[in-house]
């Protein structure tokens, strides 16, 4: 009896020991930060652009993160949004080695932290529906003089959370913005809505790459119709030079000689261009929604096929088309990582790339040249007609102009000493002067410069890169894509800062279920085969109803005669056939992603257990078996 009253003190005392082990291990640990990254494209891991930022810092920085942590009825999801930047600020405080530090803040209502958060820029939202509380969740930053701030983070961005944070970092810690020239015949820095009674009201606002670029870099707007690109510019970005006189063409020409780095954006068919459209459906407006710089770049080997666009049965995007009904358009190109060059760091590393409608570089370059390809389209992609791509991506009207074993170029770099498209200097104007003194011209590049040509313009569009959505009353951008990604890359490369390159291009939060969306397009393949043999019947029907009607005289015209009344039953009942076989479709492709959702729960939900059990079990016996021995 005492000896099981002494095991039985033993093992009490040795559960309390473990216990108070266990509880000190978790005070230990909590007081402890740090982070292990298992996603696929760290996107929990501070990129190398910041990384070197960070570490070349040569002033102190003071960031403070705002949020109403105890404020009652905050929402859990949001709570946990507020950790996360939390943590990613003190992954900044602990990589700049103690020249950024952090201070996290409560500010509670009517306190003097609420009061200092307005008056550095914060927004507080409602977060009842009587206004009474607000909530902050924000940021401002400063160092010496320099101030900035972001208002409210929103979780639909989290996306952008480092790029935000970083590209602040950069206002406030940058002596002075670079310098770079915008040439663009669309609104891209917004334009004002006339108003029918005279005057202005309104507008549109600027395009959402544009404001990005205005934060990072100090813009001048450069007319079309100059004849002379400034030379305090050694970047230019053009975008839809439609129509481009032989005076721009020029300008541009002796902008590369001289070494400058010119990024172009052409279309053979720009559906953004307003003049174009309000010349016709969809763009149709005699050759004003087509830009092209072949002129300049055709003597050094480059050209883009303006009369036709990409057709990408591999790259194809699902839009809603006549009537409203959902289709594929092979025209209206998805392009996602395999369609980018792995070994270039402005396109490397983007996961999907939107492009409606573009078009493809074709040539070899000159001596003297490199060609790089930045993107392109799927092995065994054609092109086809800038009018039969409107037709739809899969009409009958849209069938392919040419066809290519290899894959067509997209978006293309050009690299080295260029020649002048101008040999025999500058294009004098119809009718001037045959004694006019001719303006001195480059014939050769001065120092090796870049060319960068993109096939398509609408990118840039926020309709087809960004997504505006409503967070407490208070607008906020999502990216739909790495359109602007892209843009944002190909400027810092060529502008000479390439600090937030690796941010930019750290990939997404939302990853698409290639399985579900092969499962989906099968289906809706099925489904458009079932309803083109349900029309097709339909026609025939009508025929022979027709045909039926004509063998009939005047007085049994309005009358159904019994082959009419055979006709219509036997339609009737393939109708219901056919409709049934769509109803099949349907079901199928739930059923099969269903099947596909039960096994990743049981993957996630068993695997972990299983393998901790399969481990204990082996365990247990390795140890059995040494014992025994």
């Amino acid at each position: 009896m005492k000896k099981s009253s002494v095991k039985l003190s033993v093992g009490a005392a040795a559960l309390l020991i473990a216990l108070g082990i266990a509880i000190a291990a978790n005070v230990l640990a909590s007081q402890l930060h740090f982070r292990v990254d298992f996603t696929k494209d760290k996107l929990y891991t501070l990129s190398d652009g910041t990384k070197k930022l960070l570490t070349s810092l040569d002033r102190d920085v003071t960031l403070k993160f705002y949020f109403s942590r105890s404020l009652q009825g905050m929402p859990e999801q949001l709570k946990q949004f507020a950790q996360r930047i939390q943590d990613l600020l003190s992954e900044y405080a602990r990589v700049s080695g103690g020249k950024v530090a952090l201070e996290v803040i409560d500010p509670k209502p009517d306190s003097d932290e609420e009061e200092r958060a307005q008056r550095e820029g914060l927004q507080g939202q409602n977060i009842d529906p009587f206004g009474q509380s607000q909530f902050y969740l924000g940021l401002s930053m400063k160092s010496g003089a320099k101030e900035s701030s972001i208002p409210m983070f929103s979780p639909q961005g989290e996306e952008r959370l480092e790029y935000d944070i970083t590209k602040r970092l950069l206002e406030v810690t940058e002596a002075k913005k670079p310098h770079i020239g915008l040439m663009a015949s669309l609104p891209v820095s917004g334009a004002p809505t006339m108003n029918p009674f005279g005057g202005q009201q309104g507008g549109q606002e600027p395009w959402t790459f544009y404001t990005e670029l205005q934060g990072q870099y100090d813009i001048e707007d450069v007319a079309p119709s100059v004849t002379e690109v400034p030379t305090n510019i050694d970047t230019l970005v053009v975008i839809h030079p439609k129509q481009a006189s032989d005076d721009l063409l020029f300008a541009l020409d002796q902008f590369v000689m001289r070494g400058g780095h010119l990024i172009a954006f052409v279309d053979p068919l720009c559906i953004s261009d307003q003049s174009s459209q309000m010349g016709g459906m969809m763009g149709m407006g005699g050759g004003q929604n087509v830009s092209d710089l072949n002129r300049l770049t055709k003597p050094w080997g480059i050209e883009m096929d303006t009369a036709s666009v990409v057709s990408d049965g591999q790259a194809a995007t699902r839009i809603r088309g006549m009537g409203g009904r959902p289709q594929r358009s092979t025209s209206w190109l998805s392009l996602r990582g395999v369609n980018m060059n792995k070994n270039e760091i402005s396109v490397g590393a983007l996961g999907s790339v939107m492009l409606p409608f573009a078009g493809a570089f074709k040539g070899k370059p000159v001596d003297g040249l490199k060609m790089d390809v930045l993107m392109q389209s799927s092995p065994g992609a054609t092109t086809m007609s800038s009018m039969e791509a409107q037709m739809g991506g899969e009409s009958p009207m849209a069938v392919a102009t040419e066809k290519s074993d290899k894959p067509l170029a997209l978006a293309i770099r050009l690299t080295g000493k260029f020649k002048t498209a101008f040999p025999d200097g500058k294009p004098q104007a119809e009718g001037a002067a045959s004694n006019a003194t001719k303006t001195v011209a480059l014939k050769e590049s001065t120092k090796n410069g870049a060319v960068v040509l993109v096939g398509d313009c609408d990118m840039l569009n926020d309709n087809f890169a960004v997504e505006k959505v409503n967070f407490f009353g208070q607008q906020a951008v999502q990216l739909m894509n790495d359109n602007i990604p892209l843009v944002n890359n190909l400027v810092e490369q060529n502008s000479g800062s390439e600090i937030l390159i690796g941010l930019r291009s750290r990939g997404s939060f939302r990853r698409p279920f290639d399985k579900v969306i092969a499962l989906e397009d099968s289906a809706s393949q099925q489904w458009r085969d079932e309803e083109q043999k349900l029309n097709t019947k339909m026609q025939d029907l009508q025929m022979k109803l027709s045909e039926l009607q004509r063998t009939k005289n005047k007085e049994q015209q309005l009358v159904l005669s019994p082959e009419q009344r055979r006709e219509i039953e036997k339609f009737r009942a393939q109708q219901t056939d056919t409709k049934r076989q769509l109803k099949d479709v349907r079901k199928s492709l739930r059923q099969d992603i269903e099947k596909l959702g039960l096994k990743l729960k049981i993957l996630n939900i068993a695997a972990v257990p299983l393998s901790v059990a399969i481990f204990g079990i082996v365990f247990a016996a390795v140890r059995r078996k040494k014992a025994l021995t």
